[in-house]
């Protein structure tokens, strides 16, 4: 992960921007995580997100039918009830399962 200004970046990858107070992320149905139920964050970028005192992470979920559907958490209440892991190829995140988001 990196970053150039106020977006994240995996690769050339955009996974996210901050807007104020809070951190916007785009996600389909290729990052929901079965393991967990729920979505995972980058662990350093929750790292930064606290340190840097961003209010809320927004997850907007692209679904296959074209709807939309809205997820928001505290950075400090992934890390607090989101399981650290690391999957495969990619870097270290909290998991934080579908059900502790909240809605819209």
């Amino acid at each position: 992960m990196h970053r150039k200004n106020n977006t994240f970046f995996h690769g050339k990858r955009i996974i996210g921007k901050i807007y104020g107070d809070k951190f916007i992320t785009f996600r389909n149905k290729f990052h929901f995580v079965r393991k967990y139920i729920g979505f995972g964050i980058n662990a350093k970028l929750i790292e930064y997100l606290i340190e840097h005192e961003i209010r809320e992470v927004v997850i907007i979920y692209n679904r296959k039918d074209g709807t939309q559907e809205i997820y928001r958490a505290s950075p400090k209440w992934i890390k607090e009830r989101g399981v650290l892991d690391k999957l495969s190829n990619y870097e270290p995140q909290y998991f934080l399962p579908i059900m502790l988001w909240e809605r819209g």
